[in-house]
């Protein structure tokens, strides 16, 4: 029979707190025996020191001595056995958890190898088609403009994903920001327009209450979390309107966030998807394209910038995304 490692780890476990407790039961039945010893041999040193059948063993000071180290050696198996226990509980917990945060690392990375495979493979093989149909054919002026326009495509989007993956392994050593004091709306207005330019049906509003807001930021790395959370919100609403909007709230905090009506990310899901790698749902059966670097670039930069993000439901559908910019 092959156990399966959870269901092995709370038998285990289950075992070895039986196991303890059947130790515990024995040591008292010891302990117990060991003091009734003690006080019939004090009671006929007793007996024989004062010539009766039956002294009041209450009266001497063994006997209170010989009832004190009963209950403290009781106190000191009941203390060492919970302490026992509780170690044993922390550490299969412990155990436990760390089986599942590896096989969840494992899955995360062979989503990863799936989807950047896919992801990388898939333009190149869309270019050298493009490359084949124009070499080997002599097509019309339009068709190869065409043809050369979806290369271009393909070629931008495979610069794209090498981009994330640079930017994501430089992240993971020292990343230093260029801060400036920059406008920020502009910026924004620059990630639309290129998202509208990639994704043509995408349907995004820009809403700002003030022509300048201006913050300290990386130009560059700002650019690369307002495009990320972008495709994001394509990726997953579809044709369906996008609102990006910046503004300063009551508390004069700066704001951008970033809305679709998508089918939004479930509570358990939302502390997970700026994990390295993370997608939701299997990458073997998943429709939707990625390699699950975006918002984990988007929360370093975010990080890197000592600002905080959010994930928030937006109504009646959808996911709201909150930077609260220093």
């Amino acid at each position: 029979m092959i156990w399966k490692r959870p269901l092995f780890g709370k038998i285990l476990l289950v075992y070895m707190l039986l196991a303890l407790s059947w130790w515990a039961f024995l040591l008292f039945r010891k302990n117990s025996e060991l003091t009734e010893e003690k006080l019939k041999r004090l009671q006929v040193e007793m007996n024989t020191l004062y010539k009766v059948n039956d002294y009041d063993l209450s009266t001497t000071v063994e006997y209170q001595s010989i009832l004190s180290k009963h209950k403290r050696q009781k106190l000191m198996i009941i203390g060492e056995g919970m302490v026992f226990a509780l170690t044993l509980i922390v550490g299969m917990g412990l155990v436990h958890r760390a089986h599942f945060q590896e096989v969840a690392t494992a899955n995360r990375k062979k989503n990863f190898l799936l989807s950047i495979t896919h992801e990388l493979k898939s333009p190149i093989a869309a270019i050298n088609l493009v490359l084949d149909t124009l070499k080997s054919r002599d097509l019309p002026r339009g068709q190869v403009e065409s043809l050369a326009g979806d290369a271009l495509e393909e070629s931008k989007r495979l610069e794209k994903q090498i981009n994330n993956l640079l930017l994501a392994s430089r992240m993971e050593k020292d990343f230093i920001l260029n801060k400036q004091h920059q406008d920020l709306i502009p910026i924004i207005e620059q990630a639309i327009a290129l998202q509208q330019k990639l994704h043509p049906n995408a349907n995004i509003e820009f809403k700002t209450d003030s022509e300048s807001i201006v913050a300290e930021i990386d130009r560059d790395s700002f650019s690369s979390i307002m495009n990320n959370l972008l495709e994001n919100a394509i990726k997953y609403a579809g044709d369906q309107a996008i609102k990006t909007r910046v503004y300063k709230n009551k508390k004069n905090q700066l704001l951008v966030e970033v809305s679709d009506l998508g089918p939004g990310i479930s509570n358990t899901e939302k502390a997970k998807v700026f994990d390295q790698f993370y997608r939701i749902g299997n990458e073997e059966t998943r429709a939707s394209k990625g390699t699950g670097l975006g918002l984990y670039i988007v929360k370093k930069v975010v990080d890197l910038h000592n600002a905080t993000i959010k994930i928030s439901d937006n109504i009646p559908t959808g996911t709201t995304f909150t930077i609260s910019l220093p």
